[in-house]
């Protein structure tokens, strides 16, 4: 399984948002602490803000709060936001080169790609953010 940097982003955005619930968080901040542009933090967070996952304020002030309950949106609804649909990989290869039979990887694709989506599934923001590491 291989996430887009925008989808990584997301999730490090979202996380980040629920160690700061207190508060409105701007761009500039999150883009700060996690190295990355302002320009794509922002579009990330108005895909989220689409999802209604995320809420932006304008202003001096303005910036950034989740806008669903954090323990009860999960790491996958933030990827699939970003990404659409995860989906289990059973070949490397796109399409397949094999029926799926007889991998050279035996089954660790698909294990693998099927345990990191349970995971995504499982974990919620608010247990993301209990257990993060935090950039400030």
């Amino acid at each position: 399984m291989k996430l887009s940097e925008a989808a990584a982003l997301a999730v490090h955005a979202v996380t980040y948002l629920a160690a700061h619930m207190e508060e409105t968080v701007s761009v500039k901040r999150m883009a700060g602490a996690f190295k990355r542009s302002e320009a794509h933090l922002s579009k990330v967070l108005q895909q989220l803000s689409r999802h209604g996952l995320v809420r932006g304020t304008r202003g001096p002030h303005g910036g950034f709060r989740l806008a669903a309950l954090a323990e009860e949106t999960s790491l996958l609804q933030v990827v699939e936001a970003m990404e659409g649909p995860l989906r289990v990989h059973t070949c490397l290869f796109d399409p397949p080169v094999c029926d799926g039979t007889a991998c050279v990887f035996g089954d660790v694709l698909e294990e693998s790609d099927r345990r990191f989506i349970e995971f995504l599934a499982a974990t919620s923001v608010a247990q993301s953010a209990r257990t993060g590491t935090f950039w400030e």
